[in-house]
């Protein structure tokens, strides 16, 4: 029979075969496209979809209520995700432990979720596994499809798939009330939990923020005031690096979780609303990650430099109030204070220049804790002005979205030479510029 066939298409004009041939190649081309859509579309679904059932924990007694004394959730989920980095797993993991204070446990139960099946790090993870509240394993193994100019950077579509996986597990499955979320390549300060514990009532209190970070991207010893641990601000730049959410944020936000970038995502203004972060003055989180799927982007020449907060005892919380954080109290005397300071002309002229003593210029008894020191203001009109003066300040110059690390209604501030730096937009102020980006 196939003899017979091989006869008779020898016997046909070489135009006849050379159309059959180019017509089989066209069938197979659109079935290989059909197929690779079928398969982005259900990766895709994994990405976005439905929960994936998880091994079951060791029973716990949680509690979703506020305390009734400090306004903060009673039981918060620290979320520790995990890959193949077992060192820097046993390094969190030993701070995580190490730097809750005793009898908080169960107000602060720890939960490692696992990605990569890495054996290594299973044996680290294993070993804390009396002093954990459970282990979870992310059980989606399938190939990430992606373009073929982002192939490289399969290991953020990974980020992004475990980040979304996890918190469901926490939120969905758990029913966790809030979670704060920490990567396997971060240490702590002392007081990490007694700083989540003191500012999460505002996450409940005020719509307007929607996380609390324990980090500030201009951290370094250069453009910090060490002596201000207790001063907190607000940002519209998410910090990540330690952030805590609530689950009702999760409801919102798992709906759109991006494929990859997850970080980036939330900075995005239909996702992020006109809401903000707060974050320390002095970091409470530090990251030891220079190994990893950003290949130490960034890492030298800043994160390497943030300083860590290295007290539990210097800031008393227990005499710290929440109001003047709030969006009513905050923004009703921000703006006044930043332009009513002096202006200079240049960062070098903002270092050097007399100022006036802090009592001085607080006339009208700003309470947001800005101006216990000297302050001064530089103005920018672009872009291109911010991004100069940033540099010369030594504090980061990019943007996400428009909106620049640390900035609130356009200013970021550092601290420097025994003043406080506010390096603010000229007025009118129209809002974030997303073209704007870097």
């Amino acid at each position: 029979m196939m003899k017979q066939i091989i006869i008779y298409v020898r016997r046909l004009p070489w135009r006849w075969i050379f159309s059959i041939g180019l017509a089989l190649w066209f069938v197979l081309a659109i079935w290989l496209i059909l197929l690779n859509h079928s398969a982005l579309q259900r990766n895709a679904l994994d990405i976005q979809g439905t929960l994936i059932p998880v091994p079951a924990l060791p029973e716990q007694n949680i509690s979703f209520k506020s305390n009734q004394q400090t306004g903060s959730p009673e039981s918060v989920a620290v979320l520790l995700l995990a890959c193949n980095r077992p060192a820097a797993v046993q390094r969190s993991l030993s701070k995580l432990l190490e730097h809750r204070p005793s009898g908080w446990e169960s107000n602060y139960p720890i939960i490692v979720s696992m990605d990569c099946a890495h054996s290594a790090t299973e044996s680290v993870v294993s070993r804390f596994s009396s002093q954990l509240a459970g282990v979870l394993r992310q059980p989606d193994r399938k190939r990430i499809k992606t373009a073929l100019r982002e192939r490289h950077l399969i290991g953020y579509y990974k980020i992004s798939r475990h980040f979304k996986w996890a918190l469901d597990q926490v939120f969905l499955h758990l029913n966790y009330t809030a979670a704060i979320v920490v990567e396997d390549d971060l240490d702590i300060a002392p007081d990490f939990y007694a700083y989540f514990r003191h500012l999460s009532p505002l996450l409940i209190r005020d719509p307007s923020v929607w996380c609390i970070s324990a980090w500030n991207d201009n951290g370094k010893a250069s453009l910090i005031d060490a002596n201000r641990p207790d001063l907190f601000h607000r940002t519209e730049f998410f910090p990540g690096l330690g952030w805590m959410l609530l689950r009702s944020l999760w409801l919102e936000l798992r709906r759109q979780w991006p494929a990859a970038y997850w970080d980036d995502h939330l900075r995005k203004p239909a996702i992020r609303r006109g809401r903000a972060c707060i974050r320390p003055e002095v970091s409470r989180s530090y990251t030891f990650g220079r190994i990893g799927v950003s290949h130490g982007q960034h890492f030298d020449r800043f994160l390497r430099h943030i300083v860590l907060h290295n007290s539990s005892s210097d800031v008393r919380y227990d005499l710290m109030g929440l109001d003047h954080l709030t969006r009513q109290a905050y923004d009703a005397q921000f703006s006044a204070l930043v332009y009513g300071l002096p202006l200079a002309a240049s960062p070098a002229e903002a270092l050097v220049m007399p100022l006036p003593t802090s009592s001085q210029l607080n006339n009208r008894n700003f309470t947001i804790g800005l101006l216990d020191r000297p302050a001064v203001r530089i103005e920018y009109s672009s872009r291109d002005q911010f991004v100069a003066a940033a540099k010369l300040l030594g504090s980061m110059s990019d943007f996400k979205q428009g909106v620049p690390r640390c900035g609130y209604q356009g200013v970021v501030s550092v601290f420097q030479a025994g003043r406080r730096i506010f390096l603010a937009p000229k007025l009118p102020w129209n809002g974030y510029v997303t073209a704007w980006n870097n």
